[in-house]
C-alpha cells in the first residue's frame, strides 16, 4: 500500500465516509451509473444516495458529481480511486 494510504489508515477511522468529487465526460450518458457500478463491486454497500445533481462545466463538456461512499478501509479507498480513475468515461476524481 503507497504511503499516502498508510498514513490515511492512522488518521482515519474506518468505516469512514468519503465524498468522491468526480468529473466525467458529458458525452457519456450512463456514466454516472457506471461509476455507481464501479463503487458498488468494490464496496457493496458503500454507495450513498447523491443529494444534488451534476454541475456541467462551463462548456458543457464535462459533468461533476460529488459521490458519497462509505468506505470500510483504506486500501478500499486506494482500489476506489485507482479503479474509477481507470475509467474512460471518468476525466479526473478528487
Amino acid at each position: 500500500m503507497p504511503d499516502v494510504y498508510s498514513r490515511l489508515q492512522k488518521l482515519l477511522d474506518f468505516p469512514s465516509l468519503v465524498d468522491f468529487r468526480i468529473i466525467v465526460d458529458a458525452k457519456v450518458l450512463n456514466a454516472l451509473d457506471e461509476v455507481k457500478n464501479c463503487i458498488s463491486s468494490i464496496e457493496p454497500d458503500g454507495l450513498k444516495p447523491i443529494t444534488k445533481a451534476g454541475t456541467p462545466s462551463r462548456n458543457g463538456n464535462y459533468i461533476s458529481y460529488t459521490v458519497p461512499v462509505t468506505v470500510s478501509s483504506a486500501q478500499k479507498l486506494e482500489t476506489l480511486y485507482t479503479e474509477i480513475a481507470k475509467m474512460p468515461c471518468v476525466m479526473h476524481i478528487l
